[in-house]
Parts: C-alpha cells; structure tokens; sequence
C-alpha cells in the first residue's frame, strides 16, 4: 500500500492531543448536514470558551448544559463525545447527509430520509395499541395475506376490485345504494329459501325463453293483466 506523502497529511498529525471535559455554552445554528468549515459549538472549558466543531463519530447532538468530552489538537477543537445530557427527555441523533433521528418523550422521528428500507431475512413484526398511515400512494405486493379483526370500515371515492374469484362468507349482508348495475356473460344464479323482490315503478324482466314453475301455487294478481 502506497504510503501518503508527508506534505499531504493534516498538520496535526503526529501531535497529542489534549482531553478536557466542558460544558455546551451555546449551541450552533442547524444547518442540515455538518459542514466542515465554521465550528460548530461553544463549549466551556476550563472557565475558558472555545469554539468545537461536533466530530464524525458523536453522532447525538449536544444541546445547551451538556457535559462533553473535548479534544484539543493544535487549533482543532472537537466534541468527541456526550458525558451526561442536561434534558434527558430529548436527544438528537445526526447520521449524517441530513438525516436526522430525534427521540423526545418516549417518541421516535426520523427526519430527512428519502427512503426508509426494512429488510430483515424472515420475519418483520409491529406490536403496538394503534397504527397511522399517511401517504399519498400505497403499493404492496404480497403472495398470501391474512387478516383478522373485529370491526374493519373503509371509505373511498372510488374504488376497483380485480380477482378471478371471490368467496363472501357472511351472517348478513347489507348494501345502501343509489344505482346498482351488474353484467354477467354467463350463469347468474341465486339459491335461497325465500326471495322478496319489490320495485316502487316498473319491475321489467326480458328474455328469450322465460319460465316460471312453482309446486302448489302461482299466483298474479293485479287490477289488469296482460298476457300476450
């Protein structure tokens, strides 16, 4: 392996550096992801204010009243690392390309993510009391699909059904409709013990060949009947 040439290595290199533990004076302004120019932090240290710069690994954010750990090299000052947090309730944590994960309250967010990708080898479980979705597109593709529950309601403006088959197993069913329009190409039959059919206007059936057979009565009854 080529070695770096000396005239290209930091000038620090080489150098001790000096460990103190200080306390987060003020913190900087966030700008997304660390920039490795302005410093980042003011930090007290030894009565003394110096400005830090958040090293690559300290990946939480120090906020105001934390106790850190400092590394003096040269004129580089970094925050290695968070000793203590001075709200426990809150914590940031910076990984880098502006994506941020910040935990306060018992609550996780992830801020910044494009994409978010899950992919453990066999199982994925979520056990929790409520669940919230909110997209603008929802895509899943899945092999078998299983769902168990109590009570399941759903509201669309529209919406489309594709399948080469379909089983409904059900006490009772109950539709509210305004218009009702169904084509079957082939067999359309209904098998009950009884059938209640009732039309406020006209109830008009056509066919080629109509049958109608009954085993004790048929009945038609109206103020007039027209057959022919």
């Amino acid at each position: 392996m080529t070695e770096p040439a000396k005239d290209q290595l930091p000038a620090t290199v080489g150098l001790e550096p000096r460990l103190s533990v200080g306390i987060v004076d003020e913190p900087s302004p966030d700008s997304g992801p660390r920039s490795a120019a302005a410093p980042q932090l003011s930090v007290v240290v030894d009565g003394r204010i110096v400005s830090a710069k958040r090293a690559a690994s300290c990946l939480v954010v120090p906020s105001v009243g934390d106790e850190v750990l400092v590394s003096e090299v040269g004129d580089r000052v970094y925050v290695l690392s968070i000793l203590e947090k001075h709200a426990a309730a809150s914590s940031t944590v910076d990984l880098g390309a502006g994506v941020r994960l910040e935990v306060e309250r018992r609550a996780l967010r992830v801020e910044g993510a494009e994409e978010v990708v899950l992919a453990p080898e066999k199982h994925f479980a979520v056990q929790t009391k409520d669940v919230s979705v909110r997209a603008e597109s929802l895509d899943a593709a899945v092999v078998r699909s299983k769902v168990f529950g109590q009570t399941f309601e759903s509201t669309f403006d529209r919406l489309k059904t594709f399948a080469r088959s379909i089983d409904v197993v059900a006490d009772d069913v109950v539709s509210t409709l305004k218009r009702s329009l169904r084509f079957v190409s082939h067999l359309d039959q209904t098998r009950a013990k009884h059938i209640d059919t009732r039309a406020e206007g006209t109830l008009a059936m056509h066919a080629e060949t109509t049958t109608i057979t009954a085993r004790t009565v048929a009945k038609i009854d109206s103020t007039q009947v027209h057959i022919g």
